[in-house]
């Protein structure tokens, strides 16, 4: 009864300490001004973000694949988030920004340790699946860290309308979908269910909205996927105690999310920064406040960036970076279009959902990396029923050179489609690289 009166004041209040907080972080960045703010380049800030996701290291090829754990969690870890996708045109987003950064790797590895196994004790959990940049695969340490977001979900903050409002006019049926879970659990969407799917792409059923809402606010969690669908038990059941407990204050988990997003990435403005865990602007203003007050980030100059960037103190410049790449469309690297087209001059939109007539490059478009600069976008597909990577366009930026792409894009796709275990590379005459990489 009380919640919607509580969510009025929340966000009078998030109105009016949001702005207050702008001003703080505004008040900072003026003060440290005066003190003349570090100014880095372009390429600076580049090769900083590269390191920081885990690029330039040396990766393994098909002669001496990865069967290590350790080292797949590593990147993991050092990423903090995978985000996860359905799209499955060349393969599930989660297992190509490991690829991207340590090459040939053995991908049930990554899938035993994310996705834990409901026989598994629960003592070996280590990642966890919630909404941090998108619905992603996080470290379970930061499973603390998102219980304010776990409660404004509760009380309908931050999640779609059709699913909080579901749980104002319909609580029994979700007391039923819970009764569901505890007599099937840990369970599919499909064992659950009380009802059939709407009949669009995006209209789910109310059985689907109510495990939504659960999943959003914390009461369900995943222990892992049957295919690609998710396997739904209680949080008390899934998650350890000693994460589980941890109640965190609000303040203090952004402000420690904020700072994971300054290591994550590197360098990035307040925009950059909240966007990595899709933090509110108001909350991500107050935390980086308070960051710059203890120290823990510095505020420097990016030349041709229009706002303040923040990195950590004092940070070492790497002199150059020999990242080369692939990279899906849900990469850290990449997903926050508008950082991409600062901080590489490469303008980047995905074409999914834009009718086939009216795309520019295609459907499922791929950056190329090459040394630490994305010279090139290639539209791709695994076609696995013939065995076949296709290549459907491949063009090259204006200031690139396709002489000195063609050779090392080529290699790259060849050790790709090796990977994703295709036995052939299948090139079509599309865009300026296309014939090139046909003579490879």
């Amino acid at each position: 009864m009380l919640a919607g009166p509580r969510v009025f004041l929340w966000r009078c209040y998030s109105l009016v300490t949001g702005f207050y907080c702008r001003v703080c972080v505004l008040a900072v960045t003026t003060h440290n001004s005066s003190c003349a703010l570090r100014t880095l380049t372009i390429s600076q800030a580049q090769r900083l973000a590269l390191r920081a996701q885990g690029f330039g290291q040396s990766r393994a090829d098909s002669t001496s694949p990865i069967t290590n754990t350790r080292s797949i969690m590593r990147c993991v870890d050092q990423m903090s988030v995978l985000q996860i996708d359905a799209i499955n045109t060349v393969i599930r987003s989660h297992y190509m920004p490991v690829y991207s950064r340590i090459g040939h790797y053995a991908r049930d590895a990554l899938s035993a340790r994310v996705f834990l196994p409901a026989q598994q004790r629960l003592s070996k959990r280590r990642y966890f699946e919630y909404w941090g940049h998108e619905c992603s695969i996080m470290p379970l340490s930061l499973y603390p860290l998102f219980r304010w977001r776990r409660r404004d979900a509760a009380n309908g903050v931050g999640v779609y309308k059709q699913i909080s409002s579901l749980n104002r006019r319909k609580p029994e049926f979700v007391d039923a979908i819970r009764s569901q879970i505890t007599r099937y659990g840990p369970a599919t969407h499909r064992t659950l269910a009380l009802d059939s799917r709407g009949s669009g792409m995006w209209e789910w059923s109310e059985s689907k909205q109510a495990l939504e809402y659960l999943f959003w606010s914390g009461e369900i969690t995943t222990v892992g996927r049957q295919g690609f669908e998710r396997l739904y038990d209680f949080a008390d059941n899934s998650i350890p105690a000693a994460y589980l407990e941890q109640d965190i204050d609000r303040a203090d988990a952004q402000a420690q999310l904020m700072l994971l997003s300054v290591k994550s990435l590197g360098i990035g403005t307040a925009s950059d920064l909240r966007d990595y865990f899709r933090l509110p602007a108001s909350d991500a203003d107050k935390a980086i406040a308070r960051l710059l007050a203890g120290g823990d980030i510095e505020a420097v100059v990016v030349k041709g960036w229009k706002h303040t960037a923040y990195t950590l103190p004092e940070v070492s410049l790497p002199r150059s970076s020999n990242a080369t790449a692939l990279l899906t469309p849900f990469d850290p690297m990449v997903w926050h279009r508008e950082r991409t087209e600062r901080l590489f001059g490469f303008s980047y939109r995905i074409e999914i959902y834009v009718p086939a007539a009216k795309r520019q490059y295609g459907y499922y478009v791929l950056p190329f990396m090459l040394n630490g600069k994305l010279v090139a976008r290639l539209d791709i597909k695994a076609d696995r029923e013939s065995g076949a990577l296709l290549v459907k366009g491949a063009w090259a930026e204006a200031e690139a050179s396709v002489d000195d792409i063609s050779e090392p894009l080529s290699a790259e796709l060849q050790r790709l489609a090796h990977w994703l275990e295709l036995g052939r590379l299948d090139v079509s005459r599309k865009g300026d690289l296309a014939k090139r990489l046909r003579r490879g």
